[in-house]
C-alpha cells in the first residue's frame, strides 16, 4: 500500500500553502518562512494577523507534525472497516502523530520534566524537597495536594483517553476527508486534555510558595512585566517560558514602549507552536494561535515559570497507545480508533511559579 505520508521538510514539519496566504494584498510569510515585516512593530502587526487567520480558520490546517497522504490513509481506512489488520496499521500511526504533535506544540510537555515508565516500574519521583506538599493532578479536572515525604513524591498515575471515531456510512462516502478530521480530533483532543489539567495544577502550585498572585486592572504595561518577570529570578530560579493569554498579547501588541524591549519570533514554524518572543529571559508562549475550544489559559492570565527541572514532572507509561475502537458491538455505527494514555503531573515548587489573572 502507498506510504499514508507525503513530502515532509527535512525537520519532520510542513508548512502547507500558508505563503499564498495575504492580507490586504500583503504576503505573510515569504518562501523561506520568515514572517515578512520591516521592523519590530510591523513583526507583532503580522503575528496578530497571523494568530487571528489560524485561530478563525481562514488559512486552515496549513501546519502539521505530517502531511498526511489523504488519498492513502482514507483507502486503508476504509479497508479497515472489514480488515482489522489494516485498521490496526492506522490507529498505530494516529498515535505516533499525537505523540510528536503534544511533544513539539503541547504545554506539558515543554514545561515540565519527563519522566518514562515501564511495565513493572512504581510512580515514584525524587525531587529537593521546597514545600511541604506538592500539587498533584488526581484526574481528569481533579487537582489535589499530598505531603511530602522524605523528598519523595507519589503521583496518582490515571488515564487520558479520547476516542477517534465516524460514521461507517460517512467514511463509505468521503474517506480521505474523514480520516484527516479523525487524526486531526485525536491530536487535538489528547493535547487540550494534557494542557487544560497542566495549567490547572500550576494554578494550585502557586498557592504553595511564597509568590502571590498578581491581580491589576488594566493593559499590560512594562512597569508590570517588569515585577510579574523578575519573582521568579529573586529567588534565585532561572527563567524559562511564560505563558500568556491571547488577550494579553494584544496589550503588548499594541503598545509602543513594549517593541523596544522584545525580540519578536519571526520564524513561521515557531510561531506556530505558540511561541511569540522573548524577554528578561522568558520565551512568551500563547495559546491564541489554536481554536477558541482548545485554548487552556482563562482570559487575562499569564504564568511566569522558571525551567522544568524546578518547576515538577510528568510520568508517561509507555506513550499513547491506540486501540481499533469498532462500535458495532454495542449497535453503533461508529469506527476509528481509542486513543489512551496512563500519566501523572506533579509540581511541587510554588517559588518557580508566578501567576497573574487581569481583572476585566
Amino acid at each position: 500500500m502507498e506510504s499514508i505520508f507525503g513530502v515532509v521538510q527535512s525537520d519532520g514539519s510542513y508548512a502547507g500553502t500558508i505563503q499564498e496566504f495575504r492580507v490586504g494584498g500583503q504576503q505573510l510569510v515569504s518562501a523561506s518562512g520568515e514572517i515578512n515585516a520591516y521592523d519590530k512593530a510591523d513583526a507583532f502587526k503580522v503575528q496578530r494577523e497571523l494568530m487571528q487567520a489560524h485561530a478563525s480558520g481562514a488559512i486552515g490546517a496549513v501546519k502539521r507534525r505530517f502531511d498526511l497522504n489523504t488519498e492513502a490513509a482514507g483507502m486503508q481506512l476504509l479497508a479497515g472497516l472489514t480488515d482489522p489488520a489494516q485498521m490496526r496499521a492506522l490507529a498505530s500511526t494516529a498515535s505516533a502523530t499525537v505523540q510528536e504533535v503534544n511533544r513539539r506544540d503541547g504545554f506539558l510537555r515543554n514545561i515540565l520534566m519527563p519522566m518514562d515508565l515501564g511495565q513493572g516500574e512504581r510512580s515514584e519521583i525524587e525531587m529537593p524537597v521546597h514545600e511541604s506538599y506538592a500539587v498533584v493532578a488526581q484526574g481528569i479536572g481533579s487537582v489535589g495536594l499530598q505531603p511530602v515525604n522524605n523528598r519523595y513524591f507519589r503521583p496518582i498515575e490515571f488515564t487520558l483517553q479520547h476516542a477517534a471515531v465516524a460514521d461507517d456510512l460517512e467514511i463509505k462516502r468521503s474517506p480521505s476527508d474523514m480520516v484527516q478530521r479523525m487524526f486531526d480530533d485525536g491530536q487535538e483532543a489528547m493535547m487540550v486534555k494534557e494542557d487544560r489539567l497542566l495549567v490547572e495544577v500550576l494554578r494550585r502550585t502557586q498557592e504553595l510558595g511564597s509568590n502571590e498572585t498578581l491581580l491589576p486592572s488594566g493593559p499590560f504595561t512594562p512597569k508590570l512585566a517588569a515585577q510579574f518577570l523578575n519573582s521568579i529570578q529573586g529567588h534565585g530560579l532561572p527563567a524559562s517560558v511564560l505563558l500568556i493569554a491571547n488577550n494579553v498579547w494584544q496589550d503588548i501588541m499594541g503598545e509602543p514602549d513594549f517593541h523596544a524591549m522584545f525580540d519578536p519570533v519571526t520564524r513561521h514554524e515557531l510561531v506556530l507552536t505558540g511561541r511569540l518572543s522573548t524577554l528578561f529571559g522568558y520565551t512568551f508562549v500563547t495559546d491564541g494561535y489554536r481554536k477558541e475550544s482548545q485554548r487552556v489559559l482563562r482570559d487575562g492570565e499569564m504564568f511566569a515559570l522558571s525551567t522544568p527541572e524546578h518547576v515538577g514532572v510528568y510520568t508517561d507509561r509507555g506513550g499513547v497507545e491506540a486501540t481499533p475502537y469498532d462500535g458495532t458491538v454495542t449497535t453503533s455505527n461508529s469506527r476509528g480508533w481509542y486513543l489512551r494514555e496512563h500519566v501523572s503531573i506533579t509540581a511541587p515548587n510554588g517559588r518557580a511559579v508566578q501567576h497573574l489573572q487581569r481583572l476585566l
